[in-house]
């Protein structure tokens, strides 16, 4: 995996601490736009901005937002209510940073990201992802959280994306599409997710897959019979005359209107002998089922249409979403043969995926690129 993770610039690994300097590492200082910048930016600063010791006391409390001075494993020996000191300030961070570059799939922000025990700590911390992730199975999310998570920004820069993976396609066995694939989810209680932001800048994708679409309704299937029809020869008259008189007499001749003349059978000395029609057989029990409905777009895998029915009077399968988008439902079949009870009616397609899955008011969405899906 492409993954990599680093602190701010850690405060004063020697010599004296003053006020004015931590000021400019915790009150004044911006976060890096970028994961590859070189330095902090501390072009805030002034010593005109004060600063006091109540102010630098470590918030533990998970339910505050952007700490000044934020807890953390790199910040432990800092007080949070007395006995403070600014010599606890030896190798203090800021801020804590993560990158993703090129293609990875199904990442487990808890385990696959180094955050050094600071997921659920109130310190903030910024995910840059700048390459591609990807959901292999609509059952994944392209990224997800198991695990209790507090002030994590998760940058999706140009370029950058999180992808869910497409519904799966209906069948005979499972008759309504498969849902969509989350692109990020974050699975803990509402309680232990706090002051989430997924900032989606502009070129910047984060999308759901889309939904599969539904099986197509059950229909009454047709049968198409060919019938030899035998005249005596007193009957027989000349041939290529369009069918009509020259099996005029014929033997077991369909009845008019329900049958289609498709020509001679056997022909003796320029006579029809046998005459042959196509005629339609129905079978009042006959049920043929609709057809498989197609795959929701997602990544790696675009969206299909439903396949081709196996009868013309079954439903055809729905459509596949879009990225973002419900599959089609499947179309009606129809009751040809009018069997009593009969219900033709076409199956649902599957939902569309969640941009972000996590508990309701527990996260904020920057939309400046493109954001597909569900939220909720």
């Amino acid at each position: 995996m492409s993954l990599s993770s680093k602190t701010s610039s850690p405060v004063l690994t020697s010599g004296e601490i003053r006020f004015s300097e931590l000021r400019k590492q915790f009150k004044t200082v911006k976060p890096r736009s970028s994961y590859d910048d070189s330095s902090d930016d501390y072009s805030g600063d002034s010593n005109s901005i004060s600063i006091s010791s109540s102010e630098l006391l470590k918030i533990t409390d998970l339910s505050v937002s952007n700490p000044l001075v934020g807890d953390s494993k790199e910040n432990l020996n800092i007080s949070s209510s007395y006995n403070w000191k600014t010599s606890q300030f030896r190798n203090s961070i800021k801020y804590y940073f993560a990158q993703q570059t090129g293609t990875d799939t199904d990442i487990d922000g808890d385990v696959d990201i180094s955050w050094n025990t600071n997921l659920n700590k109130t310190i903030n911390k910024f995910f840059f992802v700048e390459g591609t992730i990807g959901a292999t199975s609509p059952t994944n999310s392209a990224l997800r959280f198991d695990n209790p998570v507090t002030n994590l920004n998760i940058i999706i820069k140009t370029n950058g994306e999180v992808l869910g993976a497409g519904g799966t396609n209906s069948t005979v066995e499972t008759p309504i599409g498969g849902n969509g694939g989350n692109a990020i989810s974050f699975t803990s209680n509402a309680d232990s997710i706090n002051s989430i932001i997924i900032d989606v800048n502009s070129g910047g994708a984060l999308k759901a897959g889309g939904g599969g679409g539904g099986l197509g309704g059950d229909g009454n299937y047709t049968a198409t019979t060919s019938t030899y029809s035998t005249f005596s020869s007193n009957h027989s008259t000349t041939l290529n005359d369009g069918g009509l008189a020259s099996c005029n007499g014929a033997t077991n001749k369909p009845a008019n209107g329900d049958f289609t003349y498709m020509g001679c059978g056997s022909v003796s000395n320029g006579y029809c002998t046998m005459c042959t029609y196509s005629a339609i057989s129905y079978n009042p029990n006959a049920i043929q089922k609709g057809s498989n409905g197609g795959k929701g777009q997602g990544y790696q895998q675009d969206n299909t249409l439903g396949t081709s029915p196996a009868s013309n009077n079954s439903g055809v399968g729905g459509q596949g979403g879009l990225y973002g988008e419900n599959g089609f439902d499947g179309a009606d079949g129809l009751n040809t043969n009018n069997i009593a009870d009969f219900d033709g009616s076409g199956y649902s397609g599957g939902l569309k995926g969640y941009s972000v899955f996590a508990p309701t008011n527990s996260y904020t969405i920057i939309k400046s690129g493109t954001v597909l899906g569900r939220e909720g």
